[in-house]
């Protein structure tokens, strides 16, 4: 565990003063500011908490070690640090991509914790295999690692145009670029190493608490059928296909983001 103030640690921010907690988690190269146009949308009516994750951000390099980041497992103590030292018990979780996963995890260990997990991109496996189609060939994903590797600037560009599903140029992809790029590239291949090589497939079947799984019609990173695959695993979850496309709807299609997480939390 971190032993500074988790305050500093994770950058926690505390917006709103509803009755019902609502945390918002980022995926990869993303920090807190990505939930900027959703969280609007909710201070009115909840205590909305953004942290963010550590080694995703310049910020928070100093607090991260590529021994102990090397698996999800620290990053759900993270997250239960960021629960306990914000008294957000029976929480709304909120996770994007990677943070999906992440508060699912958490869930399993601590389901008191969560009153329902919203999940936005979110996938247990990225690889394809005979039965399973995760969206990336074991030959993609070395290639991209090798990319990461050897121009990390070049990678994070194209990467970037990929993931967003826009052109060169668009804001949306210039915003995601600067994110990866401001990453320290180290930093960045140890956690695209921890994301593309982990299958937690296996043990979907332990979520207990309410899941809700929001995907884009059209992911790059994460098929619709992942989706659906995902929600045939989790007992009692369900899913919705929004209007959007890209991994990354907070940028390209926020409102209609939004309006699927307000769905999910009045079911």
């Amino acid at each position: 565990m971190i032993d500074r103030d988790p305050y500093v640690a994770y950058n926690i921010r505390i917006y709103g003063s509803g009755p019902e907690t609502i945390i918002f988690a980022h995926g990869l190269g993303l920090d807190q500011r990505c939930w900027d146009e959703i969280k609007r949308n909710f201070v009115d009516r909840y205590r909305v908490v953004v942290y963010d994750l550590v080694g995703f951000t310049k910020e928070s390099v100093e607090h991260f070690d590529h021994h102990k980041y090397r698996s999800m497992t620290r990053y759900v103590e993270d997250l239960l640090l960021v629960i306990k030292h914000t008294n957000s018990k029976s929480c709304y979780y909120v996770g994007h991509s990677v943070s999906g996963m992440i508060g699912l995890l958490a869930s399993m260990g601590h389901p008191g914790l969560f009153k329902k997990i919203v999940t936005i991109g979110l996938s247990p496996s990225y690889v394809n295999s005979d039965d399973y189609n995760g969206g990336f060939d074991k030959e993609d994903i070395d290639q991209l690692i090798d990319n990461i590797s050897s121009n990390y600037v070049e990678w994070a560009k194209e990467f970037s145009k990929v993931v967003v599903a826009k052109p060169a140029g668009h804001p949306a992809v210039l915003k995601f670029a600067d994110g990866l790029i401001g990453m320290r590239p180290d930093i960045a291949l140890s956690l695209a190493l921890m994301i593309f090589s982990s299958d937690f497939r296996d043990v979907l079947g332990k979520v207990t608490v309410p899941c809700h799984l929001i995907q884009t019609v059209g992911d790059p990173a994460v098929p619709v059928s992942v989706g659906r695959y995902v929600q045939s695993r989790i007992p009692g979850s369900s899913l919705e296909i929004i209007d959007a496309e890209g991994h990354i709807p907070q940028f390209t299609h926020a409102e209609v983001l939004s309006d699927a997480i307000l769905r999910a939390l009045e079911e």
